[in-house]
């Protein structure tokens, strides 16, 4: 069976109806998906989404496109988005025709007003570019495992250039006796974690850690 669906949006205002949304909201916008199959794994077609002139929370959405071909359980996004002032281009790879499934996005930001986005007040305005490559596998979310690598080639600091950083993170798959790593290289410092860990686990770690890793997270901007 196939299917067509198309919705736009003016001036939508969501503040209110989504936790996590406060301010007032301007969505302008809309959907397209058109193709034939329910189920992923045999589904084929193509999903749209675009956005103009849009704020929320905050953020000032200038463009917006996304757009996502898919084929028998391949997935090929590709998305363009230039918020703020900064601008995001990314591409991807989805594999979910296999029980273990697999991810690949890469993609890079240039001009990122890193005091803006990031909520950091202890720093000088920061404007920087970076490219980054996201890796993962699993057969559900709880047990995926990959790397994330995030190269910055340069950050401007009150007009002064500084040298290139890098961060990596990895979370293994889980060993014999079902033990995971956690580990974190950057340029700053360094951070090991080993133990029954998944990403609801890790997600309440970060929590935890978030104001421990905030001045750090600081310190490699400035560095």
């Amino acid at each position: 069976s196939s299917y067509s669906l198309y919705a736009s949006s003016s001036n939508v205002n969501l503040a209110g109806l989504f936790e996590g949304i406060k301010d007032s909201t301007n969505i302008n916008g809309l959907v397209e998906i058109e193709g034939s199959g329910i189920d992923i794994v045999s589904a084929i077609g193509n999903a749209h989404i675009a956005l103009a002139n849009t704020s929320l929370n905050g953020y000032q959405i200038d463009s917006l496109r996304i757009n996502a071909p898919f084929s028998e359980g391949l997935i090929k996004p590709t998305a363009f988005a230039l918020v703020n002032g900064a601008t995001l281009q990314t591409r991807g790879d989805i594999d979910v025709s296999k029980q273990q499934k697999q991810f690949e996005l890469t993609g890079d930001v240039q001009n990122l007003d890193v005091q803006r986005f990031a909520s950091l007040q202890g720093i000088n305005q920061t404007y920087t570019s970076l490219n980054y490559t996201i890796n993962a596998s699993g057969t559900a979310v709880e047990d995926a495992f990959g790397q994330l690598t995030i190269d910055i080639p340069q950050s401007v600091i009150n007009g002064d250039t500084l040298a290139l950083h890098q961060l990596y993170l990895d979370l293994n798959a889980p060993d014999a006796d079902a033990k995971r790593e956690l580990r974190l290289t950057s340029t700053p410092f360094d951070l090991n974690v080993r133990g029954d860990l998944n990403t609801t686990s890790i997600s309440t770690l970060l929590t935890h850690w978030k104001t421990y890793f905030k001045p750090l997270f600081e310190t490699e901007i400035t560095l």
